[in-house]
């Protein structure tokens, strides 16, 4: 396995604009992370209905509560702006805060423009289409962190592919719920290269993992402040478990693996929600910690646990395709049903490595897995009324699998 060293040290031919990104970001201390109005760690993300609303925050760091700050937007074409106004909610501290504002009865599959109080530029986002009249296009991923080195590139591939949205499956920052800086440092990452076509912004859906929460595993929601702060709307009470669907075609289930719920609370939960999109033709769910791992141990506890309780639930709805992340590697499973391989099987996608030095695959794990690749890795989702295609490639751009799920 290299070393962080070699493995950055291979990166080195990357452009000059990141080299001097991250020396801007190394060498800068936590009160200049953001300017007076916080709008470079904008983004979006969706807490109910994707084709009619849209959930736009971002981070200021103030003393003081900040004033509710007016935000002008309209369709792509109006003449007329509507206007609006930002609330906000602590940060994870007194000094820190989350400005968010709600827009809601939009039209499905449309362009909005929008500008944020005396800020001169405008930005875009686009909802998602109420049907699945074609293709629908999604990056997945997770693992990220805030190294610019490999972080971009990665960002940069995703954005070309021009997605509705980027499913990022836990470990965003490696804040470990107490570092303000790693998440201001993600969030203006994400917003300065996840944008297509230069000022559409591409919102975030996220699942929890271990480096959200203080203690990683076990813990309350308490224990994992930025998560909650920013992603509340979206998961239930007692965790951070919740479900988002697109139209009557596509319904993603998202799960906490053991971090701030234990995995067991959520069994009934999930065969509800599933036993309620039986007809959905597309049902995808994610969580961080592997069912089958590719660089960690196949018995360790959590996946014993998530193959015990889970995998029968998604086996019996005849779930055809999981996201899996934590093991900063790229893995395709064979088709598993009932821990052997079988054609009418799950196949298990990912295993997360949108940032993180890459870990290699352990020989034992390779009795279950079509493909595992010690690489950085970000897939493109495409869902179509026959099937969803996936393509998997690395920072360079190179493929590393293409395969499709019907």
């Amino acid at each position: 396995m290299k070393t962080r060293r070699e493995f950055l040290g291979a990166m080195a031919p990357l452009a000059l604009g990141s080299w001097l990104y991250a020396s801007e970001l190394e060498n800068s201390p936590v009160s200049d992370f953001v300017s007076s109005s916080g709008l470079e760690t904008l983004f979006l993300t969706w807490a109910s209905d994707p084709t009619r609303t849209m959930r736009l925050q971002w981070i200021s760091a103030r003393l003081q509560k900040p004033a509710p700050i007016p935000l002008l937007y309209r369709s792509h074409g109006e003449m007329e702006w509507k206007k609006t106004n930002s609330s906000a909610h602590p940060f994870g501290g007194i000094d820190h805060w989350v400005n968010r504002v709600d827009l809601n009865q939009l039209t499905p599959g449309s362009i909005y423009e929008f500008k944020i109080g005396d800020n001169p530029e405008i930005w875009r986002f686009k909802t998602a289409p109420e049907k699945l009249d074609e293709s629908v296009i999604f990056a997945e991923g997770g693992d990220i962190g805030t190294d610019p080195l490999t972080v971009i590139p990665l960002h940069r591939l995703a954005a070309s592919w021009n997605p509705l949205f980027g499913l990022v499956g836990g470990d965003l920052a490696y804040s470990n719920g107490s570092d303000v800086k790693a998440e201001i440092r993600y969030f203006k990452l994400w917003n300065s290269h996840m944008r297509s076509n230069g000022n559409r912004l591409i919102p975030m859906v996220v699942a929890i993992g271990n480096h959200e929460v203080r203690g990683g595993y076990e813990k309350s929601k308490e224990e994992a402040p930025f998560f909650y702060a920013l992603f509340d709307g979206l998961f239930s009470e007692k965790g951070a478990y919740g479900v988002l669907d697109f139209g009557q075609y596509f319904s993603l289930i998202l799960l906490d693996s053991q971090h701030t719920c234990d995995v067991r609370l959520q069994t009934q939960w999930l065969k509800s929600v599933l036993e309620q999109r039986k007809e959905v033709p597309h049902r995808v769910v994610a969580y961080h910690v592997p069912a089958y791992p590719s660089s960690r141990k196949y018995e360790d506890v959590i996946p014993h646990l998530i193959r015990t309780e889970w995998v029968p639930v998604m086996e019996n709805a005849k779930i055809k395709m999981v996201f899996e992340h934590h093991d900063h590697s790229f893995k395709r499973s064979k088709k598993i049903l009932q821990g052997e391989i079988h054609p009418d099987g799950i196949t298990y996608l990912g295993n997360g490595d949108w940032g993180q030095p890459p870990r290699p695959v352990l020989e034992e794990n390779r009795v279950h897995l079509e493909k595992g690749v010690q690489s950085l890795n970000v897939l493109r989702v495409t869902l179509s009324p026959e099937n969803i295609a996936l393509w998997a490639g690395n920072e360079k751009g190179d493929e590393l699998d293409q395969f499709i799920v019907a």
